[in-house]
């Protein structure tokens, strides 16, 4: 069943960059303020204050503030899988809602993007096919983004690699 709002994408790739680079200078402001505790305690907050703001902007910095805790997980371990899950599954959610569909949208690459931080953060959790999984999915839908999937294709080079399967490794490489 289609979502009322699936042909409606309320964000455009301007507004995603523009917020992620604010996002980004403000976690950094942070951190050298605070420290990466400082930071972890930022997000968390940040996340749960935007849950019941729907604005279309808000939900943005949301979903942008819920990558950032993904990447940061993997660098330091901060969450649990269920929660790692409860994230993905809200970035999920706040995309659909925003009119993104996976593969057909012009901002599907922020699926590739997601997909690609779950892959990351399942590999530091020690499950690597699954980990791979989602790093080929992210790459399948980085294909079509005109930003060209690199990271994408070197997180499945890695995988393939880890599990000796040369050449794949050589051809996402």
């Amino acid at each position: 069943m289609r979502s009322p709002f699936q042909d409606q994408v309320r964000w455009t790739r301007a507004q995603v960059a523009d917020n992620q680079a604010l996002i980004e200078e403000e976690l950094r402001g942070i951190e050298a303020r605070e420290g990466i505790d400082g930071v972890k305690a930022y997000l968390e907050h940040a996340i749960t204050a935007l849950e019941s703001d729907l604005d279309p902007i808000a939900q943005l910095r949301r979903f942008v503030f819920v990558g950032s805790m993904l990447g940061m997980h993997e660098r330091h371990g901060w969450m649990t899988v269920p929660e790692v899950n409860r994230l993905v599954e809200m970035a999920e959610a706040i995309l659909r809602i925003q009119g993104i569909v996976p593969g057909t949208s012009k901002l599907s690459f922020l699926f590739s993007d997601l997909y690609l931080m779950h892959s990351l953060a399942l590999r530091r959790e020690g499950d690597h096919w699954a980990a791979m999984w989602r790093a080929q999915y992210s790459l399948f839908l980085a294909k079509g983004d005109d930003r060209g999937g690199g990271w994408q294709a070197l997180a499945v080079a890695a995988h393939a690699h880890r599990f000796g399967n040369l050449s794949l490794a050589l051809e996402a490489y």
